[in-house]
């Protein structure tokens, strides 16, 4: 079965989904779900004006036996961004966290033109980082959420991987990239971090841990 795809807006996400999750887990206060089996075209298109435009939290859970043909006429209505980065963890275990703009977040940056989402990732972790030596591992998850970008709705693709660093680097800041902080957390240490990040960061730290554990 493939996998769910959750495309996270604003103030809430759009899943697209073979099977509808809970409908009581994990709801918040004010937040409405809707959920919806196989819609038009047009009515995904209606949703995801709401997610962009509404001002309440509202997550939208659509049900269709192809996730990713939806998701492809998604793509194909709005201006694309890829990025990648990646979980960067050390001889110690330890997972490597930069602060940008008052969260935790993990290094990445958007691809160059005709630049592999590997090649991107390591390149793109070194410069906000200055780690070296970087060894990628594999692929853990692609992440997807739309933001507006002086008043053009754009969707961002973020490609992440698993590498490894030593521990005994000098790390700095890419200062230039409002990278005020570059700190290790221990799997111990972590609701430190996740405690102020991004909803696609925390999903992407738990793939990490259920596939490590």
């Amino acid at each position: 079965m493939p996998n769910p795809i959750k495309i996270y807006f604003p103030n809430g996400y759009l899943l697209l989904t073979e099977t509808f999750p809970s409908r009581t887990e994990g709801n918040l206060p004010g937040q409405t779900d809707v959920f919806l089996e196989n819609p038009t075209e047009a009515q995904l298109l209606e949703q995801i004006e709401k997610l962009l435009n509404g001002g309440a939290l509202m997550n939208v859970n659509i049900l269709t036996n192809q996730p990713q043909n939806s998701f492809n006429f998604i793509a194909s209505r709005f201006k694309v961004i890829e990025a990648a980065g990646g979980i960067v963890v050390n001889d110690n275990k330890e997972l490597l966290f930069i602060f940008r703009r008052g969260k935790w977040d993990l290094p990445k940056g958007k691809m160059d033109e005709n630049e592999s989402p590997e090649n991107a990732a390591l390149r793109e972790i070194e410069e906000e980082t200055g780690a070296k030596q970087l060894v990628l591992k594999e692929k853990l998850a692609a992440t997807y959420h739309f933001y507006n970008n002086y008043g053009e709705d754009v969707l961002k693709i973020t490609h992440w991987y698993f590498l490894n660093s030593h521990c005994d680097q000098i790390l700095t800041p890419q200062t230039e990239e409002d990278i005020t902080a570059i700190k290790w957390f221990s799997q111990n240490e972590l609701d430190l971090p996740l405690s102020n990040t991004f909803p696609t960061i925390s999903d992407l730290i738990e793939v990490y841990l259920n596939k490590i554990n």
